[in-house]
């Protein structure tokens, strides 16, 4: 059993005990999310750099807190067009990057009695690189971040939250560092 299936069984039997009837506190709930990247990716090796600042992203995600800690399955989606660069003519093809990910995160709520919740976040990943049409990777990294959590109804909250990634790929031979910002908002529907 590889890492990431490993990971997935502890999250499972982690998030079990907390769904159980009768824990008090116990929240299960299921979101979408949606917002921008910022690259600190380096695509100079490949003679391109980004159109402009930031790109698009969206996921989705489930969680299971209980107290002051939960844990939560996610996974987002993130875009960003590139352009030559200038300095030099471009060794392949390159429209677009994208980068994906499935992550297990462990998430602490700083303020759990508050209507408006901050929490911070950390938590490792599979993640898949593409640099279409060039070159697809696939590899294991990390994330950290924060947010808070609002609920407005009595089953519905919304979110804000900011992570940092960092995993490295290898693309046809050369290694490839990727550290990216996502800003996303979000829904979430609790059970």
């Amino acid at each position: 059993m590889n890492l990431s299936k490993k990971i997935a069984v502890v999250a499972l039997l982690a998030i079990g005990p907390i769904l159980v009837p009768g824990v008090p506190g116990a929240d299960l709930s299921i979101g979408i999310k949606f917002g921008r990247s910022s690259q600190n990716t380096k695509l100079q090796d490949f003679g391109y750099a980004f159109t402009n600042d930031s790109g698009t992203t969206y996921g989705f995600r489930m969680r299971a807190k209980s107290g002051m800690f939960g844990l939560e399955v996610g996974y987002f989606y993130a875009s960003q067009a590139v352009m030559p660069d200038g300095a030099r003519l471009p060794l392949v093809r390159i429209d677009r990057l994208k980068l994906s990910s499935v992550s297990f995160n462990l998430l602490y709520y700083v303020l759990p009695i508050l209507p408006i919740k901050p929490y911070l976040s950390g938590g490792y990943g599979t993640y898949r690189l593409e640099l279409d049409p060039y070159a697809k990777d696939s590899n294991d990294g990390f994330n950290l971040g924060g947010g808070v959590d609002l609920r407005i109804l009595k089953s519905v909250s919304l979110s804000a939250e900011g992570k940092y990634h960092w995993v490295n790929f290898n693309l046809n031979g050369i290694k490839f560092d990727v550290s990216a910002w996502t800003w996303n908002i979000g829904v979430d529907y609790h059970f």
